[in-house]
This record gives C-alpha cells, sequence and structure tokens, in this order.
C-alpha cells in the first residue's frame, strides 16, 4: 500500500482521539477506508500509518488502547503493531473528501 497520505479527525474524532492527533490530521497508508473485523464487527476503517507518528504519538496510541480494550501490555501491543506497521481507527472518525486531482 503506498503511504504518505493524511485525513483530518471529525469533531467526534477529536473528542475521541484528539490527545493522540493534536493537530487533528491522521497518517493513514491507503486513501480510502477498507472492510475490517474489528471485535466481531465488520467496520469501515483507515490504517494509521504506525511509522509516520512521533514517540510521543506511538505511546499515546498505546496508552488508549489499553484504556479502552482493557487487554496488552505495552511492549506488547507496540511490537504487535509495529510488526503490522499500521492499526485501525473507524472511519466515523475521520472526514471523508477527495479532489479531482486523485481521481485522474
Amino acid at each position: 500500500m503506498s503511504k504518505g497520505f493524511q485525513r483530518t479527525l471529525t469533531d467526534k474524532g477529536k473528542k475521541e482521539l484528539g490527545h493522540i492527533f493534536t493537530d487533528g490530521y491522521v497518517p493513514v497508508i491507503q486513501p480510502t477506508p477498507v472492510c475490517a473485523n474489528l471485535r466481531g464487527s465488520s467496520e469501515l476503517v483507515f490504517f494509521v500509518d504506525w511509522n509516520a507518528l512521533t514517540a510521543k504519538q506511538q505511546d499515546a496510541a498505546i496508552h488508549y488502547m489499553m484504556d479502552k480494550f482493557g487487554e496488552g501490555i505495552p511492549d506488547q501491543i507496540r511490537m504487535a503493531i509495529s510488526d503490522k506497521g499500521h492499526f485501525p481507527i473507524r472511519s466515523k472518525y475521520i472526514i471523508e473528501s477527495y479532489d479531482m486531482r486523485y481521481l485522474m
């Protein structure tokens, strides 16, 4: 997948994830959402580019996941995400907008 795409957080996304993406922008690895199975439910997601995050953002993301899902050890989570290079974020937290240059 190509890297280098950025998307903007919705208002709901800023409330939920603004402490990780303080500037309101999320580096993603694909320009459009894809369908993924999140805890038994099919959801549209973007994959956040782990390597584009700062160390501070990575730490905040790991602690968010630990708090939200109540499982895992920071080093284990970091290793699992680092191996894949990305983690999912629900599309409802991301503004989807395209300009015609993308479609040409």
